[in-house]
Order: structure tokens, then sequence, then C-alpha cells
């Protein structure tokens, strides 16, 4: 069974280089990070952290005693935002054990009916829609329905970057993902055009969303349909993982977040994609 991974940076993210060390006279734990040949700033930085470290919160000290909030999820994998460092530079932290009050909850994803809303210090991020949006007007085919996307997104200004819905394209509708020349089963489902009606991308379920003082975000499902043949049938598994990350907290603040989409069969038979141009991009149908 092959499997496609699609990666969505809004911004790119620049990771330094993490160095794990104990002091065991002073019993107390270091995170070195090297900037390398970049300037870094607003940088997210991940590492393992070692399961000796037992405590739910932690944070970083640095040596003016500035403290970083630190995020530690399930699988033991700390991230924190580091400021700035320039290349060629390292910059030595301590690991402090905090206080539950102490961590805050600066990225927060709250759910509403249908609709999962992100906020980052208090400033709205972006919304995942769920199950099927209600159509913005009534002359609008019911067929044009659909979940699983992510509208609005917003600027730091607070303007709205994307669309939903828009008058000339109906089936467009924020961040999203379907195929368009297709080959299942000998049949050619487009998952793109909506309105055809030969296939569809539907909102399976909501399986996780956190909030925390780094980044916040969700675990979602969705399912590729084949609607041209006898009866529905499932073609693709789509994951989604997002995460929202609280950075560029100086005098003009923004917020970037990182997409990671995951497409399997649903079934033995599997879907071909040939290769197709459009607006001058081409994609072609070997995926891994």
């Amino acid at each position: 069974m092959r499997k496609t991974t699609i990666t969505l940076l809004v911004m790119c993210l620049s990771l330094a280089v993490c160095r794990f060390e104990s002091a065991a006279v002073e019993q107390r734990a270091y995170i070195t990070v090297s900037a390398g040949s970049s300037d870094r700033q607003d940088a997210v930085v991940s590492f393992a952290l070692s399961r000796k470290l037992r405590a739910r919160y932690y944070g970083l000290r640095d040596e003016s005693g500035r403290v970083i909030p630190l995020q530690i999820d399930g699988e033991r994998v700390a991230t924190f935002v580091l400021p700035q460092l320039k290349a060629g530079s390292t910059k030595r932290y301590r690991l402090e054990e905090l206080k539950a009050a102490q961590t805050g909850g600066d990225v927060r994803a709250q759910q509403a009916g249908y609709k999962l809303t992100i906020t980052a210090a208090g400033r709205h991020v972006l919304d995942y829609q769920a199950q099927p949006s209600d159509l913005p007007t009534p002359d609008i085919k019911k067929i044009f329905r659909r979940g699983g996307y992510i509208h609005p997104v917003y600027a730091p200004s607070g303007r709205i970057i994307t669309d939903d819905y828009p008058p000339d394209h109906y089936h467009h509708h924020g961040v999203w993902f379907a195929w368009t020349k297709t080959e299942f089963e000998g049949r050619h489902p487009d998952f793109w055009n909506m309105g055809d009606g030969t296939g569809s991308v539907e909102f399976v379920s909501l399986d996780e969303s956190w909030s925390g003082p780094v980044h916040g975000g969700f675990k979602a499902r969705h399912r590729y349909v084949d609607l041209s043949g006898p009866k529905p049938a499932a073609v693709l598994n789509e994951d989604w993982r997002v995460i929202v990350y609280g950075v560029g907290r100086g005098p003009k603040p923004y917020e970037m977040f990182d997409l990671v989409c995951t497409q399997e069969c649903a079934s033995s038979s599997p879907l071909i994609l040939p290769e197709y141009r459009y607006g001058g991009v081409g994609f072609r149908g070997s995926r891994e």
C-alpha cells in the first residue's frame, strides 16, 4: 500500500541543532542551541526530553534570567521558540521545573459547534471547518457543501486571507486538498470539481485538539469517495496534523502554522494519478 505525505509550511521553520547535557554535580539539565550557518529568529526548536525528567511543566532559563516556555507532548518531545541567535553562535539554557500556572496558555484551540478555532495571544489565527459548512446563499447547490478544511486564515493585521464558496468557484474552500485527474478501478473520479458529482472529500472525525504555551493544534481525518461507480466507494484515507506556533512576540507579532497531510489507499485498489498540468504546474502520478 502506497502512502503520500504532503507537508505545507505556511512559514519556513528554521530548526536549530540542540545538544542535551546533564550536570551531575549540580543535578541540573542544560540545553545548548547552535545557530549553524544562518541567523535564527523566532525559530521553532524541538528535542527529545529525557524520561528521567518526570515533571509535567518545564521552562528554559538563559544567562540573563529570562525564562522561555517549553511545551512537552505525550511522546516526550519538547518544543520552544528560540527568539534570536546569530549565525555561528550558541546559547545555553538551564532546564527548570515550573508550576502549572507559570506555563500560561498562549495558543488555544477551542471547539464550538462544527468549527475549531485557534488563537494565539488572544489573536484569531484560523478556523478548521469539521462537518460540512452551511451554504452562504440559497442559490448554491447542496453538492458543493464540504467539511474538512481551514477557513478563515487571518493575517497578523487581522485581515482574512482565505475565501470560502467564492462566486466563481463554489468548490474552493480555504486550505484543502483534492486530486483532479485520477483513475480508480477504471473510472475517473474528480475530487476537485465537486459540482461534477464524480468524487467528494468527506470529513470523518476530529480526533484530537490541544492548547499550550508554545503551540496548539488538532488532528483530523477525511475520506475521498468515488461517486462515479454503481455505489460510493472509499478511495483514500487522509490524516491531517495541524500545529499553530506562537512566534513573533515583538512589536509586530505574528503566528505560523504547519500542516502535514498523509494519504493512504482505503482499499486494495490503487488510486492512479496520471501526469496533470494546471496553471503551469505539473503533477506526476508517481507518489510514495
